[in-house]
């Protein structure tokens, strides 16, 4: 896993809410190496990734981090076609930005330090009670404490590069 240096931020290195930097990056599951968080048919979920996958595979396993879309304290995640990683019924998936408090709600998370050093949790902004965590490779947004699987490493992104345009609409 590559270690990334964004300014005076180290992806890789543990997370607390001011540690996040801007940019591009992949999410890999801290108990399931070499699998990371991608959307397919518009929900999240965790699959394989290789450097020989698919390059959509890649794409989609690729998000640029900007401040939260409720709170620039928090961090908000955009595919490269612009679309917002959000939950909905607890469910994570990507829908486009509606701009309403509710989207701008369900697409921020607070990042507190995961279970596993090296790792961030992302908890949910407009539910604190709730972070992001796998179940059968799917991802939900879950009442549990910091274990392994509500863990994510932030490394390099598998689509280097990548720049989204961030609309933020009050």
């Amino acid at each position: 896993v590559a270690v990334l240096v964004l300014g005076t931020a180290v992806i890789g290195a543990p997370a607390s809410a001011a540690t996040l930097p801007p940019g591009t990056v992949s999410l890999e599951a801290s108990n399931y190496a070499g699998r990371f968080v991608r959307h397919l048919d518009s929900l999240a979920r965790l699959d394989p990734v290789t450097s020989s996958g698919a390059t959509q595979l890649k794409l989609d396993a690729t998000f640029t981090v900007v401040n939260g879309l409720a709170s620039p304290a928090c961090y908000s995640f955009q595919t490269k076609s612009g679309l917002f990683l959000r939950h909905r019924d607890y469910r994570l998936r990507v829908d486009a930005n509606t701009g309403d408090a509710t989207f701008r709600g369900d697409a921020t998370f607070c990042a507190v330090d995961g279970s596993v050093a090296g790792s961030v949790s992302l908890v949910s902004f407009n539910y604190p009670d709730r972070r992001i965590r796998h179940r059968d490779f799917a991802l939900w947004l879950d009442a549990v404490g910091s274990v392994a699987d509500s863990s994510f490493r932030l490394v390099a992104p598998w689509a280097p590069g990548l720049v989204v345009g961030v609309l933020l609409v009050s």
